[in-house]
């Protein structure tokens, strides 16, 4: 058994003796809060460091799950402030994509274009979109109508040449009076009876 002095069993009964015991058992009993408080800190660092190179490159949905788990430690503020950043680089990501289907120069594809600007509330350019899809999409039609009534062998008198001709024009959404237009400048002949045209679309 552990034997103590007279003189520090004498010492246990100061005052100041008391408040020095005391003071140590405080900071022993403290270690593990501090542990915790410098680990959670840690842990704030690395997120802040991963939503900078989320930010970085835009990754929209890094930023979101980085958000969450800050409002989960409780950081509120910072977590408000990513989930703004998440959805303003997934915004700009669909505009990015957005205008890359603008360019493409198909017609399906520049009216997907144009329905995602829409969602995003961009109204006036998702309408402008989608008359550049819409014009796209009549040259594409006229060049389709070219190159079937240019065909060798193509007789576009012959009744059934007339309802493929327009057939064509319906499927691209070329309007009637231009498909008449481009029929009639195939189906012009001279007096003596050939044809003037040499292909080209009015």
């Amino acid at each position: 058994m552990a034997q103590f002095s007279q003189g520090f069993l004498s010492s246990l009964g100061r005052p100041e003796m008391s408040q020095s015991l005391f003071g140590l058992g405080a900071a022993i009993g403290g270690v593990p809060g501090q542990m915790k408080q410098r680990q959670k800190e840690q842990a704030f660092n690395q997120l802040m460091q991963q939503a900078q190179q989320a930010m970085a490159s835009g990754d929209a949905a890094a930023l979101a799950n980085i958000s969450q788990q800050l409002a989960a430690s409780g950081y509120q503020r910072e977590a408000q402030q990513l989930s703004q950043a998440s959805r303003e680089a997934s915004q700009k990501a669909q505009r990015v994509s957005a205008g890359q289907q603008l360019l493409s120069g198909v017609p399906s594809t520049m009216r997907a274009g144009a329905e995602t600007l829409a969602q995003e509330g961009l109204i006036e350019q998702a309408l402008e979109a989608q008359g550049l899809a819409q014009t796209r999409q009549i040259e594409k039609g006229k060049q389709a109508l070219a190159t079937f009534a240019s065909a060798r062998g193509m007789q576009m008198s012959d009744p059934k040449a007339r309802e493929g001709f327009f057939r064509i024009a319906k499927a691209y959404e070329v309007p009637m009076d231009q498909a008449s237009a481009i029929y009639e400048n195939f189906t012009t002949t001279t007096a003596a009876g050939d044809r003037t045209t040499k292909g080209e679309v009015i």
